[in-house]
């Protein structure tokens, strides 16, 4: 029976030596795993924030552009197809504008004007009198709109005096 307890003893040793070998294994294998792991998670932070920098850097080159102060050709090419891009954009939202405009029935057309000195001078601050359409006539056809109740005021001509200035003699 002594041989069977020196076999059983020397059989345990060995398997709780070979327990704690592979517990040594299985702890370093975690623990190199886990490091991988945190290794994995910092390169899928670090492209983020190099990209929020690159979008830093691209939107100060950009404001150094309309500043005129770009001198890099291949820079200054871009930028430019970024104004273009801009100017896209610009001219997609009037086009949505005035879309949306039709659809809410307020299409007026604005005249390209060759002229736009003032109708009538008059002094700074002092108010002018416009005369403005009454409201659209809602009747039925053939029936006239009333009249506007408000008095307009008289056109002055260039070769009449101002009431309120004496005449030159």
């Amino acid at each position: 029976m002594n041989d069977f307890m020196t076999k059983t003893s020397k059989s345990l040793s060995r398997l709780f030596r070979r327990a704690k070998e592979v517990g040594d294994d299985a702890a370093e294998v975690t623990g190199t795993k886990l490091h991988e792991m945190r290794l994995a998670t910092g390169i899928r932070r670090l492209p983020g924030e190099r990209e929020t920098l690159l979008k830093q850097i691209g939107t100060k080159v950009y404001t150094l552009h309309t500043r005129g102060k770009v001198r890099n050709r291949d820079v200054d090419t871009d930028c430019v197809k970024i104004d273009d891009l801009n100017t896209q954009i610009r001219d997609l939202r009037k086009q949505i504008e005035e879309i949306q405009r039709r659809r809410s029935g307020l299409d007026l057309e604005v005249a390209d004007l060759a002229d736009e000195t003032p109708v009538a001078d008059g002094d700074e601050g002092e108010a002018q009198a416009i005369a403005t359409p009454g409201p659209a006539h809602a009747g039925t056809p053939g029936e006239e709109p009333e009249p506007d109740t408000q008095p307009m005021p008289e056109p002055k001509g260039c070769d009449e005096e101002e009431p309120d200035k004496p005449a030159a003699s």
